[in-house]
């Protein structure tokens, strides 16, 4: 009697965790379509200004997922690509920003650190930057 009980238990036991399966099979009515796209359907350019504390006002437009385009008004436009980050979003270039030294733009939100080298002496300048 006891081989009998165990078995209807653990066969009614078997049925319930089925009934509680609610994961629909797929069909041909609900099948996942995936239409692709070309990059540039799935990336749309745009820019943002921003105003620093040293009063530089850059023009940052992100041209793809991957690069930014830095542009402040009388001294240069150059490209910087994507850079591991802790936080926020983070580009830098080794070459192109003012007198041909590297810098790095870090994003986060509304503000974003811009760091370069000061053209006369090569010093490194971190300018705190708010978007306008």
């Amino acid at each position: 009697m006891k081989k009998v009980t165990f078995g209807a238990v653990v066969t009614c036991l078997g049925l319930a965790l089925m009934g509680c399966n609610n994961v629909k099979p797929m069909t041909a009515t609900n099948t996942p379509t995936y239409q692709a796209k070309t990059t540039a359907q799935q990336y749309q350019a745009y820019s943002q200004r921003f105003l620093c504390t040293t009063g530089l006002e850059p023009v940052v437009t992100f041209i793809n997922d991957s690069q930014i385009r830095l542009q402040v008004a009388g001294a240069t436009t150059t490209t910087l690509d994507i850079a591991p980050s802790g936080s926020g979003s983070r580009y830098a270039s080794n070459t192109g920003l003012f007198g041909n030294h590297g810098g790095q733009w870090h994003q986060k939100g509304d503000t974003a650190v811009f760091e370069y080298a000061n053209i006369h002496s090569g010093e490194k300048i971190e300018d705190i930057c708010q978007l306008q």
